[in-house]
């Protein structure tokens, strides 16, 4: 279910080690506002809402439980002069778009994993998503003429050695499930209410990757013959 902002509020003070005396002295509000916030007793305006927001360092979205991703390190200031990451602004507004699209479907789809297949499902997601991280990594350090990695597998095996380890999860997957009895359902408007934010994303995101499949013609893989 869907976090209230009053628990997301205080789950945040309590992970930065502060109690509401001094995160209220930080936030430049009473103890007894602070209170409430945390107590869903008084309605935050906007002003209270960025303020937070920048003060804890995470989205708005994540801030009144829209995301489970709180923000995209890359684009901390800090963190970006320290490893000399420079974006111009149309790059880094690109960025912050694309990633927290990546990141709250990547995070929606280990959630519903959990909720079908538990700590199996988790690992078969992560191990299915790490595939494509890792074929996207080898491809990237490829076109950079990188050096300095090690890896197992030549270059021309991976693609297809990726596409075995997924299918080899997704069958782990269909098969577990087929012994088990859940009442998750994938009902549109369901998982709307439960990933307002994140559901958006997957939208997004099958819409534009249906498109460039149909665009491929009838070419069928072995991870579509498992599903």
């Amino acid at each position: 279910m869907r976090k209230e902002f009053s628990a997301i509020l205080s789950e945040l003070r309590r992970k930065s080690g502060e109690n509401q005396r001094q995160a209220a002295a930080g936030l430049r509000i009473s103890q007894a506002l602070m209170s409430h916030y945390e107590n869903g007793i008084r309605e935050p305006k906007i002003e209270f809402l960025v303020k937070a927001a920048d003060y804890y360092g995470v989205s708005l979205d994540y801030l009144l439980g829209r995301t489970v991703v709180g923000m995209n390190p890359f684009l901390d200031q800090d963190i970006s002069e320290r490893y000399g990451l420079e974006y111009d602004l149309e790059t880094a507004e690109r960025l912050l778009e694309v990633s927290r699209r990546v990141l709250n479907t990547a995070a929606m789809l280990l959630s519903i994993a959990a909720k079908l297949d538990g700590t199996k499902g988790i690992d078969s997601a992560e191990v299915f998503l790490g595939a494509s991280e890792y074929y996207l990594f080898r491809v990237m350090r490829k076109l950079a003429d990188a050096k300095g990695f090690e890896f197992g597998v030549e270059p021309d095996g991976v693609a297809a050695r990726c596409n075995v380890v997924q299918g080899v999860e997704i069958a782990g997957m269909v098969s577990r499930r087929a012994a088990k009895k859940n009442n998750f359902t994938f009902d549109p408007e369901i998982l709307e209410s439960r990933y307002p934010g994140s559901y958006k994303s997957l939208m997004s995101m099958i819409k534009k990757i249906d498109g460039m499949l149909k665009d491929c013609g009838d070419i069928k893989t072995s991870k579509e013959k498992a599903v």
